[in-house]
Formats: C-alpha cells, sequence, structure tokens
C-alpha cells in the first residue's frame, strides 16, 4: 500500500485528515445539503470517497469487480455504490474514515499514485464545503499538486479536465502555476481547480479572454463524478 511516510502520500494523507474534520463538524441538516455533483447530497459525497477506503478484511479489491458488473462504467459504478450506502448513518461513515487513518487510500487510489488520489479529495471537499458556504484556505501545494494532475492523461480521466484546459492558458493568481498556450484564463488556483473539474459555478470567478472557451466546455446537465 502507499507509503505515507513519502511525501507525496503525506500531503494526501493530510487532506483526507481535513475532510474528516470537516464531516464531523456538520449539523444533520447540512450532511442532507445537495452538493456540487448533480443530484448528490454532502452525505453522498463523503460515501462515494470511501467507494476504495483501506479496509482491513481483504475486501481491499472490492471496487474491482463493483466496477466489472457495472460493465466497467464508472458513472454506473459510482452511481451504484451511492445507492448501496444511501441509508447509511453519517456517523458510521465519519468511522470508517477514522478506521484507517495511517493509510489515504485503497488500492485503486494507490495504482493511479498520489497526484491523482489528491486531486479527488480536494475536488470533492470543495464539492463539499462550496454549498455550505464553509470557505477554507486549500494549502497551496495541494492546490499546485492538484492543478498539475489535472491536466494529465491520467488525472484527466473520466473527467474531461485535460481536454476542458487544451489551447487555454491558464494562470493562477495565488499559487505559482501556469499551463498552456493560448488565450488565457486566470484567478485564483482552487476556481481553476473547480473549472477544470467541470464545476460551472467556479466560473463566475475567473478572468481573461479564454474564459469564454472554457464556458463552452462545462458540462451541459450533471457533472461528472471522478473516481476516488
Amino acid at each position: 500500500m502507499s507509503d505515507v511516510k513519502s511525501p507525496c502520500w503525506r500531503i494526501v494523507l493530510e487532506e483526507r485528515q481535513d475532510i474528516v474534520a470537516f464531516l464531523r463538524s456538520l449539523t444533520p441538516n447540512q450532511w442532507e445539503t445537495p452538493s456540487l455533483c448533480s443530484g448528490w447530497r454532502i452525505k453522498d459525497i463523503a460515501a462515494h470517497l470511501l467507494v476504495d477506503e483501506p479496509v482491513q478484511s481483504g475486501m481491499v479489491l472490492r471496487v474491482v469487480p463493483l466496477l466489472a458488473r457495472q460493465g466497467f462504467s464508472v458513472d454506473r459504478m459510482n452511481a451504484a455504490w451511492i445507492a448501496k450506502n444511501r441509508p447509511r448513518a453519517s456517523g458510521s461513515i465519519v468511522e470508517s474514515f477514522q478506521e484507517d487513518s495511517h493509510r489515504p487510500v485503497g488500492v485503486i487510489g494507490h495504482l493511479l499514485g498520489p497526484a491523482v488520489a489528491l486531486r479527488a479529495l480536494v475536488i470533492h471537499h470543495q464539492d463539499m464545503r462550496r454549498p455550505l458556504h464553509m470557505e477554507r484556505v486549500v494549502p497551496p501545494d495541494r492546490l499546485v499538486a492538484a492543478l498539475d494532475a489535472l491536466v494529465t492523461w491520467k488525472g484527466s480521466v473520466s473527467i474531461g479536465s485535460r481536454s476542458r484546459a487544451n489551447g487555454l492558458h491558464l494562470r493562477a493568481l495565488d499559487v505559482a502555476w501556469s499551463h498552456g498556450d493560448g488565450p488565457e484564463v486566470f484567478g485564483p488556483a482552487e476556481v481553476i481547480v473547480m473549472a477544470l473539474a467541470g464545476r460551472s459555478v467556479a466560473l463566475k470567478d475567473l478572468g481573461g479572454e479564454g474564459k469564454a472557451v472554457l464556458a463552452e466546455r462545462m458540462p451541459a446537465e450533471s457533472v461528472t463524478v471522478e473516481p476516488s
């Protein structure tokens, strides 16, 4: 499994721990609040992040047969997992996060690598926080790592972030990060992360002549949810 002593995996674990602290602070009504992912509540996002949870019982590969039963469709697998976990108590979800606090991800996350695992956590953390207006300052190293992952092939699988960024010059105003050539899109790093992930709500906080191009590349209706 992942070595949390590695600096790359360490920040994944830190983001996971921040999510646990956030979830523990929520009221029952907040758990039921719609998230940025269409049709999913805050509680559903939290449960989604456990689809590859690092468990000890020999079920660490459960996500693989689950994916196979859904015809290897990530969207169908996510929908099936959420449907299965809808009755789950919020306290049980928090406990599952805490049980394996020394290991940040399961098998799939380990195979994808720390950068992709981190970008999924950062995006979904904000998917939960933004509708609740519970702002936070995301550590710059996590933002840069997430942005770097989003413009790679591996980090773009199932969410289309690399295609969304294609032909644009993206520039963060609050961290030392830029990418690509073409019409410029600029704004806070967290906003660029969310826009590349297909969250159209982030567009209002971006500027530049390339903003209209990026807007055209947003999902028409629902937000695609990436594997954790």
